[in-house]
């Protein structure tokens, strides 16, 4: 994940770092040779002493196994790195903003459909997250057949529970065969741009408070911590929990559907000036 550093410099360093550990004969010496340059250049580039230009860039990305996305953002970090006209300077930051944005959404490292902001039964089911937790829940076959069950393991007023069952059944993402429930929709996803979306993501959090007061030590685990930093390092951590994603994805795929489980990660600026509404 390189969309979270601003210096081309450091991209590289890391890339070499992190393939040294699969190959002893890769370093900045097979680099040079690979790329037809000096090895004395190269260390100039990587100490800020000299820059690449567009080509010699592209030679080093190309060995170093950059994929074309990655390439056109390493060259976008160049010729920021490069010019020296203020005005343009900022043209290139507010586009290298634009792509750390979207390469850092969760949507660009999973596998699940976006929920079209058209979609009105989508917009239906997320509006009332007590529906999300019913629907993955009754993945689990022992809930299939005895949903009163789940009922009580949610800890949900009965009337509660048979309306997110009924929405379900209704919307079409779970479906009543003979005598038991059958989920029919899987894999999707709420995107930030959504008009429900803040709605969604206040009331699912404002559950899983309630629910936490209710859970022990051995079924639940909180973390916390306010600290200082600056936005490099805040775009660092954004990029590691991407990392963090596509690794549980994997797992999750694989793994039987035994129980059902919440994860929580809120990354926020507290020094940031608040947003006011307009009238």
């Amino acid at each position: 994940m390189i969309y979270g550093e601003t210096d081309y410099r450091q991209v590289i360093k890391q890339r070499v770092e992190a393939l040294k550990g699969v190959s002893a004969s890769i370093n900045f010496q097979s680099v040079a040779k690979a790329t037809s340059m000096p090895s004395s250049y190269i260390s100039k580039v990587m100490n800020g002493v000299a820059e690449f230009n567009g080509d010699q860039l592209y030679r080093v990305a190309r060995f170093l196994g950059f994929s074309s996305d990655e390439q056109d953002y390493l060259q976008l970090l160049l010729e920021y790195a490069r010019s020296q006209f203020p005005e343009r300077r900022g043209a290139l930051e507010q586009k290298i903003r634009q792509v750390r944005a979207k390469k850092l959404e969760a949507t660009q490292h999973l596998t699940s459909r976006v929920v079209d902001p058209s979609d009105a039964a989508m917009a239906e089911y997320y509006y009332n997250p007590v529906n999300q937790i019913v629907h993955i829940a009754l993945s689990i076959p022992r809930y299939q057949r005895d949903p009163a069950k789940l009922r009580d393991d949610l800890g949900l007023a009965g009337a509660q529970f048979e309306r997110a069952l009924g929405t379900l059944v209704r919307l079409g993402i779970v479906s009543k065969v003979v005598d038991r429930y059958k989920v029919e929709v899987f894999d999707i996803h709420l995107s930030r741009e959504h008009v429900v979306y803040e709605t969604w993501r206040d009331q699912i959090r404002l559950l899983s408070v309630e629910r936490l007061k209710a859970l022990d030590q051995e079924n639940s685990y909180s973390f916390s911590v306010v600290f200082n930093a600056s936005e490099p390092v805040r775009l660092a951590i954004q990029a590691q929990f991407m990392k963090f994603l596509e690794e549980i994805k994997r797992e999750v795929d694989g793994a039987q559907d035994e129980e059902c489980y919440q994860i929580n990660f809120d990354l926020l600026r507290w020094t940031a000036p608040a947003a006011t509404g307009g009238n």
